[in-house]
């Protein structure tokens, strides 16, 4: 997102932090918030706003393309909000009246909600793959090369091939599963999990997979 994007992006990054705040609060009062809380708001609230714009930019939260996000944004969010949080706390510039459950836990509020915002077309692109038709396809290896693919498979869409299941000669993967694609068990397991999941395809991810791993997929 840039120009304008990342103005609206700031905005409601303040105002998320904003809504946590006051959320938090009347939380810990149980809806009945004292008036000396609610006038040391006023103070507080504008202070938590900027900080919250003024953290995500040092952390390079804007002027991003957040459909293509990945761990390496959401950890630097994560960041953000771990710094926001002990920026709060250690420094204490937020007026007596101000609980410090709420200083604590409002900015941990508002993370998890900006991450919301900044991930939901990766999760509803993800949900519109599980409904869409396409060649069905097996990945053999759980590994990098085959959480790539996976990803890429599930990101571009438009290449009509829809991951299904995952095989791993690792049996502690078993049963587990990554990106929402289950590890159904090791590559012998390939013809039953093909009759199971109607599959289409099945592709080799494994980096530097020895002969005897690709003769063994291949006979599969």
């Amino acid at each position: 997102m840039r120009g304008h994007g990342d103005a609206t992006l700031a905005i409601l990054d303040a105002s998320l932090m904003a809504a946590a705040v006051v959320g938090m609060l009347l939380l810990r009062f149980d809806g009945s918030v004292p008036a000396s809380n609610w006038t040391a708001m006023r103070v507080f609230v504008p202070f938590v706003m900027v900080l919250a714009v003024v953290s995500n930019l040092a952390f390079g939260l804007y002027g991003q393309l957040w459909r293509h996000a990945s761990f390496f944004e959401a950890r630097k969010l994560a960041l953000s909000g771990a710094t926001i949080t002990s920026t709060i706390v250690l420094i204490e510039v937020f007026p007596r009246h101000v609980p410090i459950s709420v200083a604590s836990s409002a900015p941990i509020v508002a993370t998890l909600l900006m991450g919301a915002v900044r991930f939901q077309s990766r999760m509803f692109a993800f949900r519109r793959g599980l409904t869409e038709q396409g060649l069905r396809v097996v990945v053999i290896g759980a590994g990098d090369g085959g959480a790539s693919l996976v990803s890429d498979m599930m990101r571009i869409r438009r290449a009509g091939l829809l991951p299904v299941a995952v095989l791993d000669e690792d049996e502690t993967r078993h049963g587990k599963s990554f990106m929402g694609v289950r590890i159904w068990g090791g590559i012998c397991d390939l013809p039953d999990v093909v009759r199971r999941t109607a599959a289409h395809l099945a592709v080799l991810a494994v980096t530097n997979a020895s002969t005897e791993t690709v003769r063994l997929a291949a006979e599969q």
